[in-house]
């Protein structure tokens, strides 16, 4: 039968069967997860800009608030370089409007500013997206940290090898916490992300000891 699968921040997406594949619609009630991101989402809508979508209009982030969006969103997914390409999008489309200022600001609210470092180095080395020079040193990522992200996130993660028997061609999911600020930050959610691993391992141990063996 179906069990209830909890989310802090997204319903269980829904499918519909389209030409060449299908459309995915997930519903969310925040942003990301505030566990995560220190940032609340009621200031971001009172800065949103209307779009005609489908002919309705419909209410749509800033570009500064959707490229932070787009920073966090790409730190808890897996490496794809279809997220890098989104951010540097947005940065080409919207290069001579963006207050880098206010994104600045709201990067370091949001304990993102790991996040953001990553994801415009990312966009600017690989895709030539528009980033002012004096950008990423105000983002205070240290030497040592950004040779770290290289290896966890970065271009050399993005486009390493696949290992024998590495399906995923991905990081552990686990040392995404390294584009989060702050040592206590990331140490609490290391202990947080380990704790929630645990139970789901003992959650399906216990599942499959209470499933009666076949005859």
């Amino acid at each position: 039968g179906f069990e209830n699968a909890h989310h802090p921040f997204h319903d269980a997406p829904y499918y519909r069967p389209a030409t060449g594949g299908s459309v995915c619609l997930e519903l969310h009630w925040g942003l990301w997860a505030s566990r995560f991101f220190r940032l609340g989402i009621d200031a971001l809508w009172q800065r949103s800009a209307t779009a005609q979508i489908h002919g309705a209009a419909l209410p749509i982030l800033s570009p500064e608030d959707t490229l932070l969006h787009l920073a966090i969103h790409r730190s808890r997914s897996p490496l794809r370089l279809r997220f890098v390409c989104d951010i540097a999008n947005l940065l080409h489309h919207h290069n001579n409007v963006i207050d880098w200022e206010y994104t600045l600001v709201q990067a370091r609210a949001a304990g993102a500013r790991t996040a953001l470092y990553v994801a415009l180095a990312l966009a600017r080395e690989l895709l030539e997206a528009p980033v002012p020079a004096g950008v990423l040193p105000r983002l205070h990522v240290s030497a040592p940290k950004r040779r770290l992200l290289e290896y966890t996130c970065g271009a050399t993660a993005l486009f390493r090898p696949a290992a024998p028997g590495d399906l995923k061609q991905q990081p552990s999911l686990l040392l995404r916490v390294l584009e989060q600020d702050g040592l206590a930050h990331i140490g609490l959610n290391v202990g947080v992300s380990l704790l929630r691993k645990g139970q789901k391992h003992l959650y399906r141990a216990r599942r499959a000891g209470a499933t009666p063996a076949a005859e």
